[in-house]
């Protein structure tokens, strides 16, 4: 194995080399990445929630919430 000398303590070289294939490996997943960050916010910018989807979407949740709320209620006596 090649040492490098840091000091008095040698350090294995292979530690500090990083091939071209790794860098170009790290650029194209880069590159990948922010193509599918892209893609995705372009992908829902048609989506428009009008109001009554809105609406839909809040009663769905609080139908869920409200006996969650009155059985935490019960249970501390209120």
């Amino acid at each position: 194995m090649d040492y490098l000398l840091c000091g008095d303590l040698p350090y294995p070289a292979w530690k500090k080399r990083v091939s071209a294939q790794d860098l170009r490996n790290r650029r194209i997943r880069r590159y990948f990445v922010c193509r599918l960050k892209r893609f995705e916010a372009r992908d829902f910018s048609h989506v428009r929630f009008t109001f009554w989807k809105l609406l839909v979407i809040f009663l769905e949740r609080t139908i869920i919430a409200i006996p969650l709320i009155v059985l935490f209620a019960n249970m501390i006596g209120l």
